[in-house]
């Protein structure tokens, strides 16, 4: 996603959700480091947090990655054909309850308050 794209997502639809006193807690990408995104998020404010470079214990998007790449270790991707496929059966693999075990072990709540 390029930086208008997600600027787009966070007026759209981030910023409408968020309430006072709300954390955004962030990735490092530079899609996510426009001008326009610490502005969006504190009109509502709330506070933007970015995380360090490199932080698998706070970033549950590793602990996805590592599920995917466990999954795909040892499979023939030979064709693009075969890699479509065998990626969508291993994204597929990837739950809701693993999404919300992923935020739990680094520390985020999963459960609206």
């Amino acid at each position: 996603m390029n930086m208008p794209a997600f600027e787009a997502v966070v007026e759209q639809v981030l910023r409408p959700t968020l309430r006072p006193g709300d954390f955004v807690v962030m990735d490092n990408l530079s899609s996510q480091k426009g001008p326009r995104t610490p502005a969006l998020i504190r009109s509502a404010q709330a506070e933007l947090i970015y995380l360090p470079p490199y932080s698998p214990d706070l970033n549950p998007i590793e602990l996805a990655f590592s599920k995917i790449e466990q999954a795909r270790r040892g499979l023939s991707l030979r064709t693009v054909d075969v890699l479509w496929s065998t990626m969508q059966s291993v994204l597929d693999g990837v739950t809701a309850e693993d999404a919300h075990g992923f935020f739990r072990h680094c520390g985020y709540a999963t459960e609206i308050i």
